[in-house]
């Protein structure tokens, strides 16, 4: 809007207008739109033709700060110019064992701004590092069996209750899971893995021992030139090795082929 007054020559501009402008302070009134002198009330009038005088002013300005939300090397404070937009600064914060995700006006709340985006708001502003734990992929491996449990993932700072899923290996007897491939029982199916890293867990396999064999007949006569064909039972059945190696004492009174025929 615009106002006039009289004045006079060789005397003070007396009172003058205060005006006001969303967003901006009023920083007085000049002899140009752009640079000019200040005309205060007490300034002496000095010209003897009519006179415009412009309001000049300066927008707010508003403190955006970052907080990195248990992190660390959040970006320095930025400044905000009223009416204008700001570049958010791309500086991203870390934390151990976290993916940063954005920014957030509330503490926990979810990702609203990205590193480098705009903002263009007219209000101070807190940003908020939001973060989401690490996960880490936990493998295994059969090491010769089958049946190795799928994939888990162990959240960072959290433990994970490890597969229940036994593999198998014929002739072995499963002992639990091992950091390495030929080390030692480092976890059991349905154990709590906490380490915070990613890991492949193999199989330990223990050999299930031959504990007896027992032979279909231990004692025989034979004419020269008669056969008899022995089988053996090896236990436990699930044995590792249940080859059986036939051999004679004496051959001269009798041979055994290797599928265990006797002749004599």
């Amino acid at each position: 809007g615009t106002a006039s007054k009289k004045v006079f020559i060789n005397t003070p501009y007396g009172t003058l207008p205060a005006p006001t402008r969303t967003g901006y302070y009023f920083a007085g009134w000049y002899t140009a739109a752009s640079g000019g002198s200040l005309v205060k009330e007490d300034t002496n009038v000095s010209i003897t033709f009519n006179q415009t005088l412009y309001a000049h002013w300066t927008p707010y300005t508003y403190p955006v700060s970052y907080n990195a939300n248990g992190g660390t090397g959040a970006p320095g404070n930025q400044t905000k110019t009223h009416g204008q937009s700001l570049t958010l600064s791309s500086v991203k914060p870390t934390k151990d064992g976290y993916t940063f995700q954005g920014w957030s006006t509330t503490l926990n709340g979810s990702v609203q701004y990205n590193p480098g985006s705009a903002y263009s708001g007219n209000a101070n502003l807190t940003l908020y590092a939001v973060w989401n734990p690490v996960k880490y992929p936990i493998y295994f491996n059969a090491n010769g069996g089958t049946g190795a449990p799928d994939t888990q993932y162990q959240t960072h700072f959290e433990y994970l209750t490890l597969s229940s899923v036994v593999p198998k290996k014929a002739g072995y007897t499963f002992k639990g899971w091992s950091t390495t491939l030929n080390g030692t029982v480092a976890y059991q199916p349905g154990g709590q893995f906490g380490e915070n890293r990613s890991v492949t867990l193999y199989a330990v396999w223990a050999v299930i021992p031959v504990t007896s064999i027992t032979l279909n007949q231990t004692s025989a006569s034979l004419k020269k030139g008669e056969t008899l064909t022995l089988t053996a039972t090896v236990a436990p059945s699930d044995a590792a090795n249940k080859s059986v190696t036939w051999s004679s004492g004496n051959t001269s009174v009798a041979t055994v082929s290797t599928s265990g025929v006797v002749t004599a």
